[in-house]
């Protein structure tokens, strides 16, 4: 993992909302019937702020993790912190049977060496939410660009330091070479973009289409933020 994620963007707006949106796909994965996970190994990898992490712990043994300590201080006190480095996640093998991957990858260099570190870290047979920035979409989501992003990332970060003195540099996946990425790894992969996009009630997403519009299932190479579910193999 590069150091490069942790640093502009981590954010505590509508923390809670986006935790439910992630617990609500998690769940219908495990296909339970249960409202809230519990009783659960679950990590936080690029935890920030840690209010996605504290809303977890509440019901499960949680342990929040970046290679900055970002932790909130009304945070702190909920949280079981441990701080990673740029190539590994320092846990041992299989400890866990939920990872959650909330906008990290794209701040990460090593986007292959940070997915081999969850597989490497997950029970067999357990879940890793992933949501990511799509490169594919018109507008960059950090910067609020539209298509500089398209260009090579050289050329994108040259442009970005001429317009701002200080960047944070992303680097963006479309929805298939995520989905390639993660399946090279050994994960199977469930893409649940459209299915957030088009029942935003019952996966507590903030995102509602006009008029209750559903959306075919091709729209997710062109959706703004990719929702994976990446399930470690039997």
């Amino acid at each position: 993992m590069h150091s490069n994620y942790l640093h502009g963007f981590a954010v505590n707006n509508g923390r809670l909302s986006k935790a439910r949106k992630i617990e609500s796909v998690l769940l219908d994965s495990l296909k339970s019937e249960e409202q809230y996970l519990s009783d659960r190994q679950i990590v936080d990898i690029g935890c920030g702020t840690g209010h996605i992490s504290a809303y977890f712990s509440e019901r499960n043994n949680l342990c929040a993790t970046d290679v900055v300590d970002q932790i909130s201080a009304d945070m702190r006190p909920k949280l079981r912190f441990v701080k990673s480095t740029e190539e590994s996640i320092p846990f041992p093998d299989q400890s866990f049977e939920i990872a959650i991957l909330n906008h990290v990858i794209a701040h990460t260099r090593s986007s292959s060496q940070l997915l081999k570190e969850i597989f490497r870290i997950l029970k067999a047979g357990g879940r890793c939410y992933v949501a990511n920035p799509n490169r594919t979409y018109p507008f960059e989501p950090f910067y609020r660009l539209p298509f500089l992003h398209y260009l090579p990332n050289g050329m994108f970060f040259k442009i970005l330091g001429s317009l701002r003195q200080n960047i944070e540099k992303v680097y963006l996946l479309s929805c298939l070479s995520l989905k390639r990425l993660c399946e090279r790894t050994g994960f199977d992969v469930d893409d649940y973009t459209v299915r957030v996009i088009n029942d935003p009630q019952r996966y507590f997403s903030e995102f509602k289409l006009p008029f209750s519009i559903k959306i075919p299932e091709i729209t997710t190479i062109i959706s703004p933020t990719n929702i994976f579910i990446l399930r470690k193999p039997i």
